[in-house]
């Protein structure tokens, strides 16, 4: 089965991710961002889920960590931002270190 992890995300959206990952068969877990890094290697899951707007630190700052950590080369990540500009998503998008998906959480 596959993984899925759900880093910091509020507590209505990753109920509503958790139902509709589950639905397709997926394996869901959430957590926060603190020893993400740790549990990535440990739970070995295929993708993130990462909210920008982490309760501490950047979720910018969290994908470039992963995304230079050569255990966690193959995981897959989605970024969700809520208030975050265009233009910065733009230019992480375009650096070394962009994430796999953005989406735009709007209410």
């Amino acid at each position: 089965m596959s993984r899925v992890l759900l880093v910091d995300l509020e507590a209505d959206l990753a109920q509503r991710l958790t139902a509709s990952l589950e639905g397709l068969g997926y394996e869901v877990a959430a957590g926060d961002a603190v020893d993400v890094i740790k549990r990535l290697i440990s739970d070995g899951p295929e993708l993130a889920v990462v909210n920008l707007e982490l309760t501490q630190g950047s979720g910018f700052s969290l994908v470039n960590r992963i995304k230079r950590n050569e255990a966690l080369a193959g995981l897959k990540l989605v970024l969700v931002a809520e208030r975050a500009t265009d233009s910065a998503i733009d230019a992480h998008r375009r650096g070394p270190t962009p994430a796999n998906v953005y989406a735009r959480r709007s209410e």
